[in-house]
C-alpha cells in the first residue's frame, strides 16, 4: 500500500471538484498555487486519478457516506479524462 499526504489529496479534491460544480475554479487553483497547497499527487497515476473518479459515486455509495455533489453531478470518463490531462499534461 502506498501513503498519500492528506494535504495533496485535499488540494487534489478542491481541484476536480470546483471544475465539476463550475464553481470559481481558477479562483480556487490561483488560491491553491498561492499557499503552495499541492493538488497534483505525484505518487497517482493518470490511470489511477481516472479510475477514482469515474468510481467515485459507487464507492460514495457502498462506504454510506454523506449525500454531496457526488449524488447528482455526472462524473463521466470525458470528465477523468479532462482532470488527468490538466494535471498531468
Amino acid at each position: 500500500r502506498r501513503h498519500f499526504i492528506h494535504g495533496d489529496l485535499v488540494g487534489l479534491g478542491i481541484f476536480a471538484m470546483t471544475r465539476l460544480q463550475d464553481n470559481r475554479h481558477g479562483w480556487a487553483v490561483n488560491l491553491m498555487d498561492r499557499l503552495g497547497l499541492r493538488y497534483a499527487c505525484p505518487d497517482v497515476t493518470p490511470d489511477e486519478l481516472r479510475a477514482c473518479l469515474t468510481t467515485l459515486k459507487s464507492f460514495k455509495d457502498k462506504a454510506r457516506l454523506f449525500y454531496s455533489v457526488v449524488d447528482w453531478a455526472e462524473l463521466p470518463p470525458e470528465f477523468a479524462d479532462d482532470i488527468a490531462r490538466s494535471l498531468y499534461p
